[in-house]
């Protein structure tokens, strides 16, 4: 009998500390946690448990969910750490030690929030706390109602839709709530149609989506190609923007109704060993959301060699919606593959398309889907519009997580050509040191098979800010087979250094050689809310 009450006290036990405990759910790129009265950072797993005292943080580009035993869950942005002081179910106590969160706690949730000075205690809340840049606290109400505790002691109730910004000065003069964002797109600290809750997949490891990327989020056209074409007008090649739209800075902030909207700037200025041996540009960016929908555009003025040219590269209205995902509709960049939009290693060689497109989530398969008004908006110049005027066409791909890394399938199809399709993929060689990407396909336009393999080293990013790519690409014909390396080192916190080596073929105008292309990028971001 003895042995039955201690083996049922022993169930009861472990039942309690179970309910008390959390778990990491989700994993993108560098996530470390710390086991409370130590000080070594151990790498997380999926399913490593989180007890009372116990730390999470998160690298550079990394992401994390931690799921809590009565299904709250919290998600991580980037740089952030998280103190878990207490998982007890329904009275998890945490503290946000520096970076951002979202929150979405169950129905009866008694939880509370620590972000500095500022307490927020949970109803059943569905939230975002973040600690801005210059110390002040974010806390923004997306569903139920929320109770903040100041540090003099008073006390404010957010209900949905509604913000306050703390300041880092405990004496200073108590917030007022002030309307916020559409919960569509206000999941992060900073506008976007693109937050970082959605970077995370429930029981996912993903290394190598935010790395792969980041050439193209840094500057979408190949100096390379610059350099080596120089018949080539600007409309037929890439521009400068960021696909993934997550500005990483701060800047002015306004009270301003219910909406929200900031502008981003980014110049590129780059030099190369051939001609034509200047490149400079400019890419401004204004983006915003009005009620439930966001809206982008960009404008790009571009000189080559003394010579001036200007487009519009997105110009789209989106609308998100739960379940139903999100709409798009104007010019756009539609692709999502790791591959650079150059002329070469795409579908339709242009990733800029007009139309009406969406993308949603099943699971852990992402899937988008296009109408193309005009599949080759800007590029008719080079290959002549078909008969009607416009490359009218569709564009679909899925895209799911496998190994720890992302594999896609596309197709496209537009008037005038045949139907393109490609298979990309971006891998792990070593988590978080190697990566291995590629994409093999049929150009439509140009009818003939292509292939690009590449590596990238996201090792070097977490230690030195620098985004290194080393890549080959077996061009359609007619175009330039290419092996480049492509280097960008932060050296200030807007500016980076670009150095980019490229061993042209013999279909490149001018014929085969290197060349070397070195610059600077400087990106900022205004925000007026």
């Amino acid at each position: 009998m003895r042995l039955i009450w201690s083996l049922v006290l022993l169930l009861f036990s472990v039942s309690i500390i179970c309910a008390q405990q959390a778990r990491i759910s989700s994993i993108v790129r560098v996530v470390e946690y710390q086991r409370a009265g130590t000080t070594q950072w151990l790498t997380s797993k999926i399913g490593t448990a989180l007890e009372n005292g116990d730390k999470v943080r998160t690298g550079k580009r990394s992401y994390a969910e931690v799921t809590f035993a009565d299904k709250s869950i919290v998600k991580l942005n980037e740089r952030s750490e998280l103190t878990i002081a207490s998982a007890a179910e329904g009275k998890q106590e945490m503290e946000l030690n520096q970076g951002s969160l979202w929150a979405r706690f169950v129905k009866g949730s008694q939880a509370t929030i620590r972000a500095k000075t500022t307490v927020a205690a949970v109803r059943g809340t569905e939230i975002v706390v973040a600690i801005l840049p210059d110390g002040s606290v974010l806390i923004r109400v997306l569903e139920g109602e929320l109770l903040i505790i100041l540090p003099t002691g008073q006390t404010i109730t957010l209900v949905a839709g509604q913000e306050v910004i703390t300041p880092p000065d405990p004496t200073a003069t108590p917030p007022i709530p002030s309307p916020a964002p559409s919960p569509q797109y206000g999941s992060d600290p900073t506008i976007s149609d693109a937050t970082f809750v959605e970077m995370t997949v429930p029981e996912g490891v993903i290394y190598v989506t935010p790395g792969a990327q980041d050439f193209n989020e840094l500057i979408r056209t190949d100096p390379a190609q610059y350099a080596t074409n120089p018949t080539v007008s600007p409309e037929v090649l890439g521009g400068i923007v960021q696909p993934i739209e997550q500005p990483t800075t701060g800047g002015l902030e306004v009270i301003v109704r219910s909406r929200q909207f900031m502008m981003e700037a980014t110049g590129l200025a780059l030099r190369n060993d051939r001609r034509p041996r200047t490149f400079y540009g400019l890419r401004l960016r204004p983006t915003g959301t009005v009620g439930p929908l966001f809206f982008a555009a960009a404008w790009q003025p571009v000189n080559i060699a003394g010579t001036t040219r200007s487009r519009w590269t997105e110009t789209y209205i989106a609308y998100k919606a739960p379940r139903i995902g999100t709409f798009r509709l104007g010019r756009q960049w539609i692709t999502q593959s790791p591959i650079t939009a150059t002329l070469v290693g795409k579908l339709l060689i242009s990733d800029i398309v007009d139309g009406i497109s969406w993308r949603n989530t099943f699971g852990k398969t992402q899937v988008t889907a296009a109408y193309l008004y005009d599949g080759q908006p800007d590029l008719n110049k080079f290959f002549g519009r078909p008969p009607g005027g416009r490359r009218q066409g569709f564009y679909l791909r899925l895209a799911q997580p496998i190994f720890g890394g992302v594999v896609g399938v596309s197709t496209m199809k537009v008037r005038g050509g045949t139907t393109g399709y490609a298979l990309d993929f971006s891998q792990p060689v070593i988590p978080n040191q190697l990566d291995f990407y590629g994409e093999i396909g049929r150009n439509s336009l140009q009818r003939s098979n292509f292939y690009t393999f590449g590596l990238y080293f996201p090792g070097l990013y977490q230690r030195f800010g620098t985004d290194l790519f080393i890549e080959y690409t077996k061009a359609p014909r007619n175009l330039p087979d290419f092996f480049s390396l492509r280097l960008f080192q932060t050296i200030f916190p807007n500016m980076k250094l670009a150095i980019v080596g490229t061993h042209r073929g013999d279909e490149a105008v001018g014929g085969s050689g290197i060349d070397w292309t070195i610059g600077l990028i400087y990106s900022t971001l205004f925000t007026i809310r």
